[in-house]
């Protein structure tokens, strides 16, 4: 009737950060003028340890509040 086969990745998933393009010691800026109900930093490093999480990657992320150059915003770092 049905056949288990090894998971495969939803092609039309899309996540709103850059995750998987980051390095160990790299990280992103994100303005809280993005957002119409700011995020707090922790909510966005869960969803970055959870995505990591779901892809068997041992990598962790943190995030706080930082104003650069006069933005306030996120900044999330990628810290394992």
């Amino acid at each position: 009737m049905f056949e288990v086969k090894q998971a495969i990745q939803n092609p039309n998933a899309k996540t709103l950060y850059p995750w998987e393009k980051m390095n160990l010691g790299q990280g992103f800026f994100a303005p809280l003028s993005g957002y119409s109900k700011p995020p707090k930093p922790s909510a966005i490093a869960n969803a970055g340890n959870e995505w990591a999480k779901r892809r068997g990657f041992e990598w962790k992320f943190e995030a706080f509040k930082h104003t650069l150059d006069g933005v306030e915003g996120i900044q999330v770092n990628r810290v394992r």
